[in-house]
């Protein structure tokens, strides 16, 4: 595994976008906090040489700064270190649909419809090892420092769900309705944790990122972008969503900081969102075999 984690470097308070041009929130930024832009640090093609198509639908930080690649194409998941160079790969019968990882140990989570597969990092080695059987669909995950889950699940009766699970990948809570028993979800399609343990779900049918506490209270509900697809929190616990056509950037409290990259910026249509604290990496794929590498300032 590469040796990825990097000395912090000073960096400059304000930084333009990858057009040059700086943008002006709509909003100010919580008291602690700075405005962030984002610079491109790399566009990298990853189809391998014998490959005749890729897509990268999903994409996952190690702790160490390498990247783990869904290929919906070629039903695989690759391993590239920090600098994208590939190291080794591994088939799967189904494509992936999302992937997550450990935040400080050497584990990936392929997600499928109907499981969650465990695979460990050695080195360059992805080994699998053990499954999760989920009760839906399942469409995301999120992992925290504990081991513990996040899960969002389209049910089988038609409604969507978020299940938080123990390490050992027991059930510790279910979250699909609120008080008065109506249901929050529909078709969640991606999530994320903040660090004020605010559950975030993208919905595809209610064209919304909503936003719950465990105990199932809504805490927000943006509606400012169609057809949010991925969903990611930085230190800061501004929360980024991809649509179609750019990224948004929020406050904690779903309120809309500002547009944060455009397609033209990214160089497709955004379809998935990974971030890497420590080097404050940003990538983003879509439906092709190119992705897009920001740093955040």
């Amino acid at each position: 595994m590469g040796n990825c984690i990097p000395v912090e470097q000073h960096l400059n308070n304000q930084v333009g976008t990858a057009d040059g041009k700086m943008r002006k929130s709509r909003k100010g930024t919580s008291a602690g906090t700075k405005e962030r832009y984002a610079i491109v640090d790399g566009k990298y093609d990853v189809k391998l040489p014998y490959e005749k198509k890729c897509t990268i639908n999903c994409a996952a930080f190690l702790p160490t700064g390498d990247v783990v690649l869904g290929d919906s194409d070629n039903c695989k998941i690759k391993l590239f270190n920090c600098n994208f160079d590939f190291m080794s790969a591994t088939e799967f019968p189904e494509p992936v649909v999302h992937l997550a990882s450990s935040p400080n140990l050497p584990l990936i989570y392929a997600i499928f419809p109907d499981r969650i597969r465990q695979i460990h990092v050695d080195g360059v080695n992805l080994k699998k090892s053990g499954f999760i059987k989920t009760p839906g669909e399942c469409r995301a995950m999120v992992v925290n420092i504990f081991d513990g889950k996040a899960v969002a699940l389209k049910m089988p009766e038609g409604y969507g769900q978020v299940n938080l699970l123990t390490p050992g990948g027991n059930l510790q809570m279910e979250i699909f309705e609120n008080d008065k028993e109506e249901a929050l979800f529909i078709q969640p399609e991606a999530l994320v944790v903040t660090r004020n343990l605010v559950i975030v779900v993208a919905d595809i049918a209610q064209q919304a990122v909503i936003g719950v506490t465990p105990e199932s209270e809504v805490v927000f509900t943006y509606r400012g972008i169609r057809s949010p697809t991925a969903l990611m929190c930085d230190e800061q616990n501004f929360i980024y969503i991809a649509g179609p056509n750019n990224v948004h950037q929020l406050t904690e409290k779903g309120e809309l900081v500002k547009l944060f990259l455009t397609k033209a910026e990214i160089g497709f249509a955004p379809l998935s969102l990974c971030y890497y604290t420590p080097r404050k990496h940003l990538l983003t794929t879509g439906k092709g075999s190119k992705v897009t590498l920001f740093k955040l300032t």
